[in-house]
This record gives C-alpha cells, structure tokens and sequence, in this order.
C-alpha cells in the first residue's frame, strides 16, 4: 500500500471535514464537535492558537486588509484588528500586556530647556528613569500642565524596556506667567508629579548704565534647567560651547553631574581657520546667531557696560576641575554667569572649568574674537581666537 504524504494527509482530513459538516459549513480543528455558534472551532488541551506575527511595517504593507483582520504586532506586542476597511485600514489594540516599571526617579528627571512666561517652548525634553519595566506597551499622552497653564508634555507610544529605561518627554507651548509648571507624568503603573521652573521675563538681568536694565537670559545656551534656578551653582547650568561666528555648538557641556564631556572633540575647526568676518554683527543679528528669537549674542559694548555698571560677587572654589561646578560671578543679583571654563583653539578639549569665565561676544578686533573673561586674577575683555570655545549668554535684543 502506498503511504500517504503529509500534505496529502492534511488535504484528506480537510475533506473529511467538509463531508462531515456539508450543512452548516462548520469546521473544528482538534478532536469533538464543533460548538454550534462557531463557523470555526479550535479545540486544544496543550497548545494555543497562534497568530500571524508582523511588525508594523509588515503589517502596512498589507494590501486591502479585510476588516476584522488580526495580527500579533511583534513592534508593539499588541494583538491587532482592523475596524476601518481595505482602502483605509484602522488598527486598533485588542490586547496586550500592560505596562509597569519597578520604580520611577522623580527627582533626576532632567529638563533639556528652559521656560519663561509669554515667550514659545518648543520641543523642550523631560528625562524620566525607571527601572524594572516589563517591556509592556504604552499609548502616546499629553500631560497638560497645571498651576501655570499653558504648556504640553508629549509623549509618543512605544514600548517599555525590559529592565531599566527612559521615558522621552517633548514639552511646548507658552507660559502663562512665572512660577511653578506642575505635570503629573506618567510611568508605566505609576506616575511622576514633576515641577518645573517658569522663568519672569525681568527675572535675570543688568544695569548698563546709571537706572537701565538690560534684560539677559537666564541660563547659558545650551544649559539644563536647575531645581535650584539662575543663580545658584549646579552642573546643570554649566552650558554648551560656542565657537565665535557659528550657528550650532561646537561642544557639548556635562551630561551629568559625573559626566563632564572634558575631551577633545573629533571634527574641530583649529586655528588659524574660523568662521568669516561678518558671521555674528554688532549691529544686527545674522542668521548664524545661535540665540533663540528675540535675543542675541551680546556686542562687546553689553559686556563693557556690564562690568562698568554692577557689583561683582565671586563664589565658589575656584579650582579649575572637570566637574567643577561651584564657581562663578555675580553681577548685581540677577545675573549669574557660571566659570565653565573653555574649550582649547586647537583641539576642542575642556581646560579650567571652576576656575575661569569666558563668554562671547559678537565683535571681532583685528581678526579675534572679544570675550568677557574673568578669573581670580580679575574681569576684563580679552582677545581669544576664533576656534577657541567659549560661553554663550544671550541678551535680549
């Protein structure tokens, strides 16, 4: 006799099943009957019913999905149907596992930004840590906030990690005034009631002259918000680096408290090559200043009136250190520039952090650029190269 093949096996017990249930046209796979509300029954003790497993980018290359089709979506986790039509498919989540984490660190969530009543925040980010998430799927939110109103923290869908991870929060929108931004940010299971600090518009700044104030920012560009504000030392505050003339930053600041970012930097424009006469202006801001709208890089005469008009208060150590954070000085009491050190002409490496002050300015003298610097030694203007890093403080216009 000749032995049938599996497929042919397969084949005859499918037929088999068609002979059996010609009527209702019901079908069982397993052993029994089929239940009679079911045209399709799948009867097992020891096994499960699997479903076809694509990503998401498999699942949209499907072409006409029926409605009712499901798939396991191996990007989300989640089983899916489709509740729209062929033409224009909707997936909605059937199941999946919900999200948790262990444990949320509220008070190291990190904020890339900074705010201020009435002026646009635009995609700000929120760091949160967790640890001890179980990979579960979470919906994109948006967490309005509270107390002063008027901000969006965004969240897109994703996937929790497994273990420990980061939830990336993007916050826009307008203050509504100065004060306390309060968002209860959500966290797998749990969630996190952060506060973040809305600066006043009149809150950082100088006099340049005998009764005028000239409003500043209140943060290095580049810098995180700090709990603590403007004026207190943290690393937070430090900055990013600028070479004169350019657009975008040619160094980064700390990426932690223990994380100075100290080392040169691969790529560095060195002396004698930097950016050409003309690219910042003391007379009006070029489309290469790195200020957001409606400041700029201060000229040199800011800096000079600056010094020449208010107090000076230095604190801190002043040791020059990679993580060097406690130093700085005062001018007035509302504007506090942090000694974040500079980054060398020639490589772009970090040299005496918490021991010396070097920020910008737009004018150029003889080919260099002018720099308000100030060390144990004293304040001044000073000379320094092109390709040299410094601060950038930008005041209003």
């Amino acid at each position: 006799m000749k032995k049938m093949t599996r497929p042919a096996l397969a084949f005859a017990i499918f037929l088999q099943h068609l002979i059996i249930y010609p009527l209702t046209a019901q079908m069982l796979i397993g052993e029994g009957t089929p239940d009679k509300s079911a045209v399709l029954e799948v009867k097992s003790s020891n096994a499960g019913f699997l479903l076809p497993r694509l990503s998401s980018a498999g699942r949209d290359s499907i072409s006409k999905p029926a409605t009712g089709l499901m798939i396991f979506n191996t990007s989300t986790r989640c089983v899916e149907v489709n509740s729209g039509t062929g033409a224009i498919p909707v997936w909605r989540v059937a199941g999946c596992r919900r999200p948790a984490v262990a444990s949320v660190n509220c008070t190291g969530a990190v904020t890339g930004g900074m705010f201020t009543e009435t002026l646009v925040a635009s995609n700000v980010e929120i760091s949160l840590n967790y640890t001890g998430g179980n990979g579960g799927h979470y919906d994109g939110a948006n967490i309005y906030s509270q107390q002063v109103t008027g901000l969006t923290a965004s969240l897109s869908e994703g996937n929790l990690a497994e273990g420990d991870g980061t939830l990336q929060f993007l916050v826009s929108g307008v203050p509504s005034g100065p004060g306390l931004a309060v968002f209860d940010l959500p966290a797998g299971n749990q969630s996190c009631r952060l506060e973040v600090l809305v600066e006043s518009l009149d809150s950082c700044g100088a006099y340049i002259g005998p009764g005028i104030w000239k409003k500043f920012a209140c943060y290095n560009l580049g810098s995180l918000s700090a709990p603590s504000g403007p004026f207190s030392p943290d690393w937070r505050i430090n900055g990013d680096y600028w070479q004169w003339g350019r657009k975008t930053r040619c160094a980064p600041g700390p990426a932690s408290a223990t994380v100075p970012n100290q080392l040169p930097q691969s790529g560095w424009i060195s002396y004698p090559d930097g950016a050409a006469p003309g690219s910042w202006k003391d007379y009006e801001k070029t489309v290469l200043d790195p200020c957001p709208a409606g400041y700029r890089v201060p000229t040199v005469d800011i800096w000079e009136a600056v010094i020449a008009n208010n107090p000076q208060t230095k604190i801190g150590t002043w040791q020059s250190s990679a993580t060097g954070y406690s130093s700085g000085t005062t001018f007035g009491n509302k504007l506090y520039l942090p000694a974040a050190g500079s980054r060398e002409y020639n490589s772009g490496g970090l040299v005496f952090r918490g021991a010396y002050i070097c920020y910008l300015s737009s004018t150029l003298n003889n080919l260099n650029a002018e720099a308000l610097t100030i060390s144990l030694l004293g304040t001044s203007i000073s000379g320094i190269y092109r390709s040299q890093g410094a601060s950038v403080r930008c005041v209003a216009e």
